[in-house]
């Protein structure tokens, strides 16, 4: 049987959540994916920008949430 070890990306401080994303968040190299995203969303709903469900997506990797209902309630 093999065992595979979880790696952990802040394993040596302790930060709080808000600390990590926003960490992963400014590591992220600038490119033109969140434009791209925005020209292909064109004419779809205007409700939230794509850079808010960007990073909300982000924050339910590094918060290893399982649904976004969790996002939801971590986020209120």
């Amino acid at each position: 049987m093999k065992i595979i070890t979880q790696l952990n990306l802040f394993e040596d401080q302790e930060f709080g959540d808000l600390e990590k994303i926003l960490m992963v968040l400014d590591a992220l190299p600038e490119t033109d994916l969140l434009k791209q995203l925005e020209a292909k969303r064109k004419y779809g709903r205007r409700d939230y920008s794509v850079q808010s469900y960007f990073i909300a997506y982000i924050a339910k990797l590094i918060l290893q949430l399982e649904t976004d209902q969790q996002l939801l309630r971590q986020l209120r």
